[in-house]
């Protein structure tokens, strides 16, 4: 396994592509600058792929956030 980087799923999403692929992505930024080559390197798996990712937040949303065209698994912890 040591051949396997070691990464923070808080930090570093991964997209999970066709034949059970796991690719690490490049560290989370929320832009346009991120999301536009992530979208180039992934497209080629269409629907089926999918970005995992997790988020900390140190206090309470004062909105709500969705994806009218897809599906969401969300995990909420409290502290």
């Amino acid at each position: 396994m040591a051949d396997r980087p070691v990464f923070r799923l808080v930090e570093v999403p991964v997209h999970l592509g066709l034949g059970a692929t796991v690719v690490p992505q490049e560290p989370f930024t929320g832009t346009p600058e991120w999301y536009e080559p992530y979208g180039a390197r992934t497209a080629a798996d269409g629907v089926e792929g999918r970005r995992v990712s997790l988020h900390a937040f140190d206090e309470s949303w004062s909105t709500w956030e969705v994806h009218p065209n897809g599906r969401e698994l969300v995990e909420v912890r409290a502290r």
